[in-house]
């Protein structure tokens, strides 16, 4: 998790960087001040997506038997718990930090809203999204007919991994695409 977020980090770091020194400007605009809540956000959902998929994971590996994919702590009897623990307090921490940030990013009057930052966001998150729907989907299909073809037996390990983290990254892809197009003016807003 540690390799994760430092990667998310940086990412979040360069992009505010990229995104400052580059964005369109307009003559006397004052806006721009919602990045500080976008780099918020985008390290927060990190995080809730890595513990709402992790907790699917190790609640399917539970479910199915698999074992721990940690060899080292497998002698213990209390590592579910102590799994689940660590990714529900993943959750408590970082979806009041998500709520809040993105409610004072997003709920404000349309002529306010800073549609560059959020725009900006998105196309980062969608980014990053499409790579993990395209290695966990390209991953989940492969042990699919992995299995049908009877090359593998049951690659539940596998599969306890892959699935849940390619529905989690379809499910922020979508929420994601949808928040890009409002920024675009493409749709109107349903909120």
């Amino acid at each position: 998790m540690e390799g994760l977020i430092t990667v998310v980090i940086v990412l979040a770091v360069a992009g505010a960087i990229v995104y400052a020194l580059f964005r369109p400007r307009e003559k006397g605009e004052k806006r721009g001040w919602d990045l500080y809540y976008y780099i918020v956000i985008f390290i927060s959902i990190a995080l809730l997506f890595w513990a709402i998929s992790d907790l699917g994971r190790v609640w399917l590996e539970q479910l199915w038997n698999t074992g721990t994919s940690y060899y080292y702590q497998a002698s213990r009897s209390d590592i579910f718990l102590r799994r689940i623990s660590l990714r529900l307090s993943t959750l408590l921490v970082a979806l009041p930090i998500f709520a809040f940030h993105y409610t004072k990013a997003t709920l404000k009057k349309d002529e306010e809203l800073d549609y560059h930052s959020r725009k900006t966001y998105a196309m980062m998150v969608l980014i990053l999204s499409s790579l993990v729907v395209l290695g966990c989907g390209t991953g989940l299909v492969y042990q699919g007919m992995n299995f049908a073809l009877g090359v593998s037996e049951k690659p539940t390990q596998a599969l306890a991994f892959f699935i849940p983290y390619t529905i989690s990254g379809l499910m922020v892809w979508v929420m994601h695409y949808r928040i890009w197009q409002v920024a675009e003016h493409r749709v109107k807003p349903v909120i």
